[in-house]
């Protein structure tokens, strides 16, 4: 997967797998990992922010 901003971090494509993995679509999932980067350390971070970017 690529963004339109560079390249994707393995971390990336874990929370890509694991939001998709909560129903959400895969556009959905690419969306909020573009508008969480930076945000959390750990991948279980990154999912958090990225819940409550989803709502």
């Amino acid at each position: 997967m690529a963004t339109s901003g560079g390249t994707v971090t393995s971390d990336d494509a874990a929370l890509v797998e694991a939001i998709t993995g909560l129903g959400y679509s895969l556009a959905e999932a690419r969306r909020a990992v573009k508008e969480t980067s930076g945000q959390g350390e750990s991948l279980s971070d990154k999912i958090k922010f990225a819940l409550k970017y989803l709502g």
